[in-house]
């Protein structure tokens, strides 16, 4: 879940920031806002460019390489355990002061485990290294032909079809609500049923498709209602959301306009919050009415 993080004044000089992109500076910090307490996440790339860079459609095909810039300078270390892959900050303490750590959830980094890059080819846009074996790259925003393209394109080679199903996004949607499950201990949708399959298509649509879901993971991971936190009415105690519960149309948008994030506790999560709204209102709705 997003947390408020703090960048010191000396951080634009470090000579290790010096030695990367602005791309690879910018993606840096932003990295800090969704890491645990212990400088800990998740590290789909995919997953990462649809959270940190949720309007930059070439973000899922630059992300990669500002990756392997932090990596090559020791800034960030990527790892797998158990067939997922995480990512942490080695020097985590030295960029955050936390007052009182939660636990993480995510296992620690051991050098076994750690995930060896390999960067793509250089594009017609690599300028080159700067003083270093990493190249840097020229970000030149999207050009009008590519506002268009699908998230992903660009990653494969031509002729290979990357024009996501609606069948894959509905798939994937359901990855990301059993990863939040699974942190906690919510039921994992173990089948896709057509009912199931329908009502997801519905909501997908509503957000326009995997970017706005992800924020409604994220706004319900960072829920103490949800997360079991609060107070509930008497025999509801053990009650926990499952898929069917974030399908229905009713429920959904309470989760996007925040009406889950103020029950019995004051919201400290203004961030997921507001991120909930400005998916609504991107897609011309009031999300106060």
């Amino acid at each position: 879940m997003a947390r408020i993080r703090t960048i010191k004044p000396e951080f634009p000089q470090s000579e290790s920031m010096g030695r990367v992109s602005r791309e690879a500076r910018l993606l840096f910090i932003l990295l800090w806002t969704i890491c645990d307490d212990a400088g800990r996440a998740r590290a789909s790339s995919r997953m990462l460019a649809s959270l940190l860079y949720p309007y930059d459609d070439d973000a899922p095909t630059l992300i990669e390489r500002w990756l392997c810039e932090l990596e090559a300078e020791g800034c960030v270390r990527r790892y797998a355990v158990d067939g997922n892959t995480y990512i942490d900050v080695p020097n985590w303490l030295k960029h955050q002061k936390i007052d009182k750590p939660s636990q993480s959830r995510f296992p620690e980094f051991v050098e076994a485990s750690r995930i060896v890059a390999s960067p793509r080819e250089a594009s017609a846009l690599d300028l080159g290294p700067r003083k270093g074996p990493v190249a840097r790259t020229l970000d030149l925003g999207p050009s009008t032909a590519d506002q268009g393209a699908p998230i992903g394109a660009g990653l494969f080679p031509p002729g290979v079809d990357v024009v996501p199903s609606e069948e894959s996004d509905e798939a994937e949607a359901v990855q990301r609500y059993n990863a939040v499950a699974e942190q906690f201990g919510w039921s994992r949708c173990q089948d896709l049923t057509p009912a199931r399959r329908k009502q997801l298509r519905a909501r997908l649509k509503k957000v326009g498709g995997l970017s706005g879901w992800i924020v409604a993971m994220e706004k319900a991971a960072a829920s103490p209602y949800l997360r079991g936190e609060t107070k509930r009415a008497e025999g509801y105690e053990d009650w926990c959301p499952d898929l069917d519960f974030f399908v229905q149309a009713s429920k959904f948008t309470k989760l996007l306009e925040g009406k889950y994030d103020a029950r019995g506790t004051v919201n400290g999560r203004g961030g997921v919050m507001e991120a909930g709204r400005r998916v609504l209102q991107r897609l011309g709705e009031n999300p106060n009415e």
